[in-house]
């Protein structure tokens, strides 16, 4: 498994957020994995994660819904969201 750091909700990663999964309401039969690209953010992709593979109830003590990947090049944060569309915590995987 990779190393999750959590880290700091800030205005440009819920931005981000927001902007990925605008762009993945987009896509009718979307599968786990398939990259989609941020216009708004092109440097960046996005991505939903099978949540029985990638849940980290344990971790934060929260349930996890949802898992969102956005990536780059250099990095990836996932987005683990509650039923409500709530981050439960953000992670920087290394």
């Amino acid at each position: 498994m990779a190393g999750h750091l959590p880290v700091k909700n800030t205005m440009f990663r819920l931005a981000l957020l927001a902007k990925a999964m605008e762009e993945l309401k987009q896509i009718s039969n979307l599968e786990y994995f398939q990259r989609v690209e941020i216009k708004q953010f092109p440097k960046y992709k996005t991505m939903i994660l099978p949540i029985d593979e990638y849940q980290m109830n344990d971790e934060h003590g929260l349930v996890d819904d949802k898992v969102i990947a956005v990536c780059r090049m250099e990095d990836t944060l996932e987005y683990h969201l509650d039923k409500n569309g709530k981050i439960n915590e953000i992670y920087l995987v290394m």
